[in-house]
């Protein structure tokens, strides 16, 4: 279960707009909507910039617009959105099962990939591929949360 209470210091404020475009995406992505991915990725505004500088940052589910404007979301679809391009490209160009989504960019051939089906989050990089093809490779995080709770830990 999330901590709002401990994330509400971190992470930027709860987003009550677009929450239907959210849901959009992560349908598209079949996510669970009984998980704490779903919670966390409906509930939370981005970018979120891991409190140590490092250079991972999580990406939105949301395209990013940099003039304030107001948003027609109705313009949009799944295929607009960065978690989307990401985990696509996991699963067409690394030819990764459907079960994982990019959380953060896939550049220098790694990222930090979530399990749909274990909710566990692996920190994998492509020379890993074949183990986690034959499942083989162990997550880093066992649970969302506790990815979570190490990205927004204070050092």
């Amino acid at each position: 279960m999330i901590d709002h209470n401990r994330l509400s210091g971190l992470a930027a404020p709860y987003r009550r707009a677009n929450r239907a475009f959210r849901e959009l995406v992560l349908h598209a992505l079949g996510v669970p909507t009984k998980s704490d991915f779903w919670e966390f990725y409906v509930a939370y505004d981005f970018p979120f910039k891991r409190p140590d500088d490092c250079l991972e940052t999580m990406q939105d589910i949301e395209p990013a617009f940099a003039d304030g404007r107001e948003i027609d979301w109705s313009a949009y679809g799944a295929s607009d959105s960065p978690v989307y391009v990401g985990t696509r490209f996991v699963r067409e160009v690394w030819e990764l099962p459907d079960a994982f989504i990019a959380l953060t960019s896939c550049e220098g051939e790694g990222a930090f990939l979530y399990d749909i089906a274990s909710e566990a989050v692996y920190d994998f990089g492509l020379d890993a591929r074949d183990e986690m093809i034959s499942g083989t490779l162990t997550p880093r995080w066992p649970t969302f949360v506790a990815f979570l709770d190490w990205y927004f830990r204070e050092e």
